[in-house]
């Protein structure tokens, strides 16, 4: 029977890394982020010769792809491989003696038109959809959109890019963002948690875990007000998913009832999430992306569903897989 290993596959501005090359590798870690955050990609090298110093010298905004494959990983003879996607070179670090060099790179898009320039604009009676539509057209940018289609009455982009823009006004609005493979994905995710678990864990299975149970930042229901002008009415829009007396008081600007409701619910569940925490580190495993269901059994109170929030798979002295997830919420507050 052949051992149990894992094999990197890395290529950098279209070009794959060499053996010769991938046997100075010191440590590769890739972050799979359900929504939020842009994934992560980091590599380090031992640089005894200095070539990454000087010749090999990385420029940001370089292009890396990386794929992860496990050969005989459960005993059972057959190989899986997993893509962690394309990535743009973001940091770039040295530190000696002896010389080493670290290489961090993100999945957000590189079209500097929708990452890094800046605008200014008002967006009047236009939907989510139709905002990221139109900003991903103008950057060339690959859009899945899987949400409910939320219409902004108006809000001003005011010298803020595209991406940032974009993601500031899908939070408010309790729709995850994420950007993958150079698109840009907007998906509900009250709707992927309500989705069935993929996989059973049990407590044997892990190397190592925590989990945090609090009510602290947590919140039995809403209350969102907004007083605009002197004339106008003020908008108060209130939900009481759960019973008790823990109310969380949002002042918020909106323009109509059912954009209070979208904030205040929004709002209410961002700070729900933390109810209930696990940290879990495993064996390597390949299986599992973001943004999916399990369920966890063996850990008494902390049993049950949980959505993944994110995925760390880490290789250097072995290989593991480190996930952050949150309790599934009743009713999605």
């Amino acid at each position: 029977m052949q051992a149990r290993r894992t094999e990197l596959n890395i290529i950098y501005k279209g070009k794959e890394f060499s053996k010769d090359i991938l046997k100075f590798l010191k440590g590769f870690s890739y972050k799979d982020c359900a929504s939020g955050e842009s994934d992560e990609l980091s590599l380090q090298f031992a640089d005894k010769e200095g070539l990454w110093l000087k010749e090999w010298y990385p420029q940001k905004g370089d292009t890396i792809e990386a794929d992860i494959k496990t050969i005989n990983w459960n005993g059972d003879e057959t190989e899986q491989c997993f893509s962690c996607g394309i990535f743009t070179v973001d940091d770039i670090q040295f530190s000696g003696r002896p010389l080493s060099f670290t290489l961090k790179a993100l999945s957000k898009p590189i079209a500097e038109s929708f990452s890094a320039t800046e605008k200014t604009k008002t967006w009047k009676k236009a939907s989510i959809k139709a905002i990221a539509e139109e900003m991903t057209q103008n950057a060339g940018i690959e859009l899945y959109y899987d949400a409910k289609n939320v219409v902004v009455e108006e809000m001003e982009q005011s010298a803020k890019t595209d991406l940032s823009f974009l993601y500031d006004l899908c939070k408010d609005n309790g729709i995850a963002m994420k950007a993958y493979r150079q698109k840009i994905v907007l998906f509900d995710e009250i709707a992927y948690e309500a989705k069935l678990p993929i996989a059973t864990w049990k407590e044997q299975d892990f190397i190592s875990w925590t989990g945090n149970s609090t009510i602290e930042g947590t919140y039995d229901g809403v209350i969102l007000s907004y007083q605009g002008s002197q004339k106008e009415q003020p908008i108060t829009y209130e939900f009481h998913p759960r019973e008790g007396n823990r109310i969380l008081k949002v002042n918020e600007s909106v323009e109509n009832m059912a954009e209070a409701e979208q904030k205040a619910k929004a709002k209410l569940r961002e700070a729900n999430k933390t109810e209930t925490t696990l940290s879990i580190t495993k064996k390597g495993d390949i299986t599992m992306v973001a943004g999916s269901c399990i369920t966890i059994t063996g850990l008494g109170h902390f049993d049950g569903k949980y959505y993944i929030d994110s995925i760390t798979h880490d290789i250097s002295s072995g290989f593991t897989t480190k996930c952050e997830l949150h309790k599934v919420l009743e009713g999605g507050y």
